[in-house]
This record gives C-alpha cells, sequence and structure tokens, in this order.
C-alpha cells in the first residue's frame, strides 16, 4: 500500500489535537478509515503549515511575494501579466511610515446622519464622491486643494482598502474613506446642505433587463444630491454609457444648471479615474458635465424629481448584449462581508 506523504515526521501538537475523531495509532497516520482520508488530513495539515509559515517564507524569499504579485496582475481574460500604464500611477509622495495617517471611517448605524465634524475635526468646504473606486480621483484632488475635505464611500472592499491606503501613505488627513453603498449615504446618510461638491463617475449601468433598478442615478437619487448641496453647489456627472448620458442629460438640468464639459478635465488630462482611463484606451466616448444646484425650495424640487422618468433605458452598446455581465458585480462580491 502507497504510504501518504507527510509534512514533518512528526506531527506536530496542534495537528494532533485537530485530528478527526475516526484517527487511531493503528494505521499510517492514525486514521483508520483508510490511507486515502488519512492523506487528505495529512494534506489539510500541510495547508495549514504553509499559510501559517507564509510570512515568514516570503521574508526569507522575496522573489516568491513578487511571483504572487505578478500572478494577481494577470489578465482574467488571457491569463497573461496586464502591462504597466504610467497613466494609471497615483499622484503624490509616499511619505514615511511614521508620517502615514488613518484615512478610514466608520458609518454608524443605517440612516444616522454622518457627522463631518467629527470625522475630520474642521469646518472646511466639502467633496463627496459617490462610489470612489480606488480613489484615484480624490487623492488627486486632495493633494490640490489641501483645504478641502473629501470623502469617498465604496462598497468593494478591495477597491476601498487601497484608496484607504493610498491616501494614508501621503499624509492626507483631509482625505477620508467609508465603507458602505454610495446610494444609500446620498439618500439617507448624508445631511441637508452640507456638501459643496458631489462627484459621480462611471455609474454602473446594468445591461440586464432586470437589473435596471440598481441602477445608482435615478430620480431620487438625483433629489437627494440637490438637497445634500449647499446653495450654489456642484454637481459633476461622467460616464462613457451613451444611454446613462442621455437619460442624465434629459432629467439632471430639473434641478441644476447644467453644462457640458468638452474634452477631458483641465486638471487630469489623462483622466480622473481608473475607468475613464481605460475607456479611452479603448476609444470610448466619454461624456462630462458639470451642474450647478438650482435655488428651489424642497417642496419644488421634490415634485420635479417625482415627475422624472425611471432609467428604464436600454444600456447596451455594441458588443455588449444582455447576456454579458461581465461589468456587473457577481452575486459573491456583493454578498461581500465588511472589510
Amino acid at each position: 500500500m502507497e504510504s501518504a506523504p507527510t509534512c514533518s515526521p512528526t506531527p506536530a501538537a496542534s495537528e494532533r489535537a485537530c485530528r478527526p475523531a475516526c484517527c487511531s495509532a493503528g494505521s499510517a497516520h492514525g486514521c483508520a478509515a483508510g490511507p486515502q482520508r488519512a492523506r487528505r488530513w495529512r494534506s489539510a495539515a500541510c495547508s495549514r503549515s504553509r499559510r501559517a509559515g507564509r510570512l515568514r517564507c516570503c521574508r526569507a524569499e522575496p522573489g516568491r511575494y513578487t511571483r504572487r504579485v505578478q500572478h494577481r496582475r494577470r489578465s482574467r481574460a488571457t491569463g497573461r501579466p496586464r502591462p504597466f500604464d504610467p497613466a494609471e500611477a497615483f499622484p503624490g509622495t509616499v511619505l514615511p511610515k511614521d508620517q502615514w495617517v488613518r484615512t478610514r471611517v466608520p458609518l454608524e448605524r443605517r440612516s444616522e446622519p454622518f457627522d463631518w465634524l467629527r470625522a475630520f475635526g474642521r469646518v472646511a468646504p466639502r467633496v463627496l464622491d459617490l462610489g470612489c473606486g480606488n480613489g484615484l480621483y480624490l487623492v488627486s484632488s486632495a493633494l490640490r486643494r489641501p483645504t478641502h475635505d473629501h470623502l469617498g464611500i465604496e462598497l468593494v472592499p478591495p477597491a476601498l482598502r487601497l484608496a484607504s491606503l493610498r491616501a494614508g501613505q501621503r499624509g492626507l488627513s483631509h482625505c477620508k474613506f467609508a465603507w458602505g453603498d454610495a446610494t444609500e449615504f446620498i439618500v439617507s446618510r448624508c445631511p441637508t446642505a452640507s456638501v459643496d461638491e458631489v462627484h459621480l463617475y462611471h455609474p454602473q449601468p446594468y445591461y440586464d433587463a432586470s437589473k435596471v433598478d440598481r441602477r445608482q442615478l435615478a430620480p431620487r437619487t438625483l433629489f437627494a444630491i440637490w438637497r445634500a448641496l449647499v446653495p450654489g453647489g456642484l454637481f459633476v456627472f461622467q460616464t462613457d454609457n451613451p444611454a446613462y448620458w442621455k437619460w442624465t442629460a434629459e432629467h439632471a438640468p430639473r434641478l441644476f444648471d447644467w453644462h457640458e464639459q468638452p474634452g477631458p478635465w483641465a486638471d487630469a488630462p489623462a483622466g480622473r479615474t481608473l475607468r475613464e482611463i481605460r475607456a479611452r484606451a479603448q476609444g470610448l466616448e466619454i461624456f462630462r458635465a458639470l451642474a450647478t444646484r438650482l435655488e428651489l425650495d424642497a417642496a419644488t424640487a421634490e415634485a420635479r424629481a417625482a415627475n422624472m422618468r425611471a432609467p428604464t433605458f436600454d444600456a447596451n452598446k455594441p458588443g455588449h448584449g444582455p447576456e454579458d455581465t461581465s461589468r456587473e458585480p457577481s452575486s459573491a462580491a456583493r454578498s461581500r462581508r465588511r472589510p
């Protein structure tokens, strides 16, 4: 009978403690259920050992860590390493570690208003990014405008961690990030007349007709943005989806003084967000707008929003049929636990 592979001549005490109840001293590895079950148990023990020693191995052999990072950067479509794009590099300088700052702020219980003064410790103009992604725009803006407080809301944990890390490494204490649903934040948590700028870049269009109710920009969201802005506040919108742009350009002027922005942003010729950079590399047209809050009473603004048509437009583009969900987050990603 073929003997099972072993991790070490003698199992560690922790391994002996977690052996299944079927194990006995009479078999090759103490498993009376047969060699296959013993091999499975031993393989699990090896995995635990590898996980426990992973950091130690990386320090002893830095090349192993490099290979893992390169593997993560491989394209899921082709399996080949993604070429590094200098335009995707973050601005600013990474400071010594003792100068890093904490840039994560927790959100309180559902529907509780966000306390800007408590989060930033000062009164300053406020910039809100709904669905900030990896934080490229917020970090760039915070570097240019240290007198403004910046807050990004993001639901995808990996993107949020990168954004928070990059802002912290640059010592940007006036740039913070929170985990949560951006639509829920602007509708239920953002106090009235509390924000000077609201930015929304490339919201998910959801190509599947059964998921159009998930679209972020809807009548209630437009009204919530109008309500959250101070008088004369600015709403910045950008998308590469023509149908999304057409719907927004039709309805947003009811609450905002709407102006299309020709060409790239002056402060970011290569693109304000990673999505914009990649969309332009693919030859997609980018639609941009700057909108100023109209001076309306709350009842009039709410009535105008109530008369808006729901965003049930067909968002499909050439090569993107209803069955193509490559740009939509998977159910596993949506149900991922809080970081």
